[in-house]
């Protein structure tokens, strides 16, 4: 969905109210297994200056993404109040502020989401959670130590 700018236009300085969804499905993929949960919203108020949109905006989204550790579905919900400055095309009857906020969204997010503070991920031999089965001891392969003699003289 693109923003309707003439208003904004017509009326320089004039704070004027934004008010925008974006559904999920015309957001694009989110990086690193997540996806949004439903639409994003995007209100506020802002102006236009010398070809130049200056927005005050409130940002709500639903986002699923797996936990860093044990790969569990996580939702987090994103409240983010941020200002944007976008440039106005000469002539330009609207602007896409899906970028912009697409980018206030992603950065918003945990870089390392985790389900509990005390995950205890997957087994690394067998890939079994951890967190279901606590006392698992995965009889792994028996493998003496290598060292770097080991692969320089067979």
């Amino acid at each position: 969905m693109r923003l309707d700018v003439l208003p904004f236009v017509e009326s320089p300085g004039k704070r004027l109210p934004v008010d925008l969804e974006f559904e999920a499905d015309e957001t694009g993929p989110l990086p690193e297994g997540s996806h949004l949960c439903g639409a994003i919203r995007v209100r506020g108020k802002g102006f236009a200056q010398l070809g130049t949109l200056y927005a005050d905006l409130q940002v709500t989204a639903c986002v699923e993404r797996p936990c860093s550790r044990c790969l569990t579905p996580l939702k987090s919900t994103l409240d983010l109040r941020e200002s944007l400055e976008v440039e106005i095309p000469a002539r330009a009857t609207s602007v896409d502020l899906l970028p912009q906020v697409l980018a206030l969204v992603v950065a918003g997010l945990d870089p390392r989401p985790l389900c509990h503070p005390g995950c205890r991920g997957l087994c690394p031999v067998c890939g079994k959670d951890l967190n279901g089965d606590p006392t698992h001891a995965c009889g792994g392969p028996e493998e003496r130590p290598r060292r770097l003699g080991d692969f320089l003289y067979r």
